[in-house]
């Protein structure tokens, strides 16, 4: 799997999404249980609303790459979801959750955007290699992405939202890296917790 972790506040999260619709040349299907095989793909994703879609903060990218059609795999209870490890192909971005802690401090956790290193090609029922062009969609994604974010150092190096960076330095946030949670003085403690790994 190709990765690329990233941290964001919702602000900057809010203007990724802005970027990433600009473009025009990608669309987005949110990730959730659909009742049929149908699914919803929109040009671009701006309000609230149209990001509420997603059940769990992810989305698939379809654009140019994408040469065959978007496969939906049956679920439990005669639901349809997103099959990403199957030919299409698509790209898939979660977003960071968005939470708060008992003293009132934002706690960021990564998002991602990722493809597999194969697709399932159901036409010759066999694994076959990502194409030249996906890997060139995520790449040029990335850098879009990038527009967002900054290169900063808790432990290790991470790429993070402006806004993220800025609440840490605030100290109106803490950031979870490797299971520790850090400060913006470079303070860190492990406690497990729930809301994710990085």
């Amino acid at each position: 799997m190709a990765e690329f972790h990233f941290f964001a506040s919702a602000n900057d999260v809010e203007g990724i999404f802005a970027s990433l619709s600009e473009r025009g040349d990608l669309r987005f299907i949110p990730a959730r249980s659909y009742p049929t095989d149908q699914y919803i793909s929109l040009k671009g994703v701006r309000t609230e609303t149209e990001r509420a879609l997603s059940q769990n903060r992810c989305w698939y990218i379809t654009g140019s790459f994408t040469k065959e059609p978007v496969y939906m795999q049956k679920i439990a209870d005669s639901h349809f979801s997103i099959g990403e490890q199957y030919d299409g192909p698509v790209i898939s971005l979660r977003m960071p959750p968005l939470n708060r802690i008992e003293d009132g401090k934002h706690r960021f956790v990564n998002g991602n955007l990722s493809h597999p290193r194969e697709y399932w090609d159901r036409q010759i029922t066999s694994a076959r290699r990502v194409p030249l062009d996906v890997k060139s969609a995520y790449a040029d994604i990335i850098k879009t992405i990038k527009l967002h974010l900054l290169r900063r150092k808790f432990g290790k190096n991470i790429w993070i939202g402006r806004s993220a960076s800025k609440m840490i330095d605030d100290e109106k946030a803490l950031i979870r890296i490797n299971g520790h949670w850090w400060d913006g003085k470079g303070n860190h403690f492990f406690k497990p917790d729930i809301l994710g790994q990085s």
